[in-house]
This record gives C-alpha cells, sequence and structure tokens, in this order.
C-alpha cells in the first residue's frame, strides 16, 4: 500500500487545487439586500410590483437551462442582469438575450433600460410587465409590503 501514498496525496492536492479555485471564483452580483429589495414598474411613479428582484428574475429564468446568466456592476447602485442563449432559427443558430438595468432607490429598485435580441422589442414599461407575469403564474411570494390581505400591486 506505501506505493500508492504518494500519487495518492497528489490526486488530492491536485483535486482541492482545482476545487478551490472553482469555488473560489465567482461572479459579480448584487448584494442581497439589492436581490430582496422591492422591484418597481417602469414608470416615473416607482409603483411597486410587490416582488422583490430576486422573485422576478428566479420566476423567470430559473428554468432557462441552456441561458447564461450574468450581472454587471456599472455602478455603486446599478446593475445590469443579462440572460443569453442561443436558440434555433429557421435559417441556424439565433443568439437571443435580454438585459435589465436596475437602479437602487432607496428601498426599492427601478428598471432603467430594457433590451432585448427580438426585433420588435417592447417598451419598457411593457417588457417589466411581461417579466411580472411569471411572478403572478406561480403565485411567487411577495414582498412585506404586499402579504396584508387586500394589497397587490
Amino acid at each position: 500500500m506505501r506505493p500508492l501514498a504518494g500519487p495518492a496525496a497528489i490526486l488530492v492536492i491536485v483535486v482541492g487545487g482545482v476545487l478551490f479555485k472553482y469555488c473560489a471564483h465567482s461572479e459579480p452580483k448584487p448584494d442581497r439586500e439589492f436581490m430582496e429589495s422591492e422591484m418597481t414598474a417602469a414608470d416615473n411613479d416607482q409603483t411597486g410590483t410587490c416582488y422583490s428582484v430576486d422573485v422576478v428574475l428566479t420566476a423567470n429564468f430559473a428554468l432557462a437551462r441552456g441561458a447564461v446568466k450574468s450581472w454587471t456592476r456599472l455602478d455603486e447602485n446599478r446593475w445590469t442582469y443579462k440572460a443569453e442563449d442561443v436558440q434555433s432559427g429557421p435559417a441556424g443558430p439565433v443568439h437571443a438575450f435580454l438585459a435589465i438595468t436596475l437602479l437602487r432607490n432607496g428601498d426599492r429598485v427601478q428598471p432603467v433600460a430594457y433590451e432585448t435580441s427580438d426585433k420588435e422589442a417592447p417598451s419598457i414599461e411593457d417588457g417589466i410587465k411581461a417579466l411580472l407575469e411569471a411572478p403572478d403564474h406561480f403565485h411567487s411570494t411577495k414582498v412585506d409590503r404586499c402579504k396584508q390581505a387586500g394589497t397587490s400591486h
């Protein structure tokens, strides 16, 4: 058994190093407070939607298996979330994406930009309304403000 101790130790070190590098590398993403803040509608009044940023994005993109999801920090209070995928189109593969720029405004987060690969991209207001259909459909958890009976967005 002694002749195997050296190679086994080397294997443990290599596997440990790879796992450390894999686990230590993390993509930038907003802090928990940002993610748990209520997302507003894309209007000047910052109308509440009753859903946190995390709930809206999870309801829309959790099942998108092939999609690559990433965050880009623009400054302390602004982040862009992007979901990208390659889909089959009539003339071959098509790059599909959706990008939303979000601004922390007090205890809420407001969508300030909405971009999509669709040729007939909706306005930011219509795009955010479409994103809110998924949490409604799944009866997702609402923020505390909206958990009281009769409160809705």
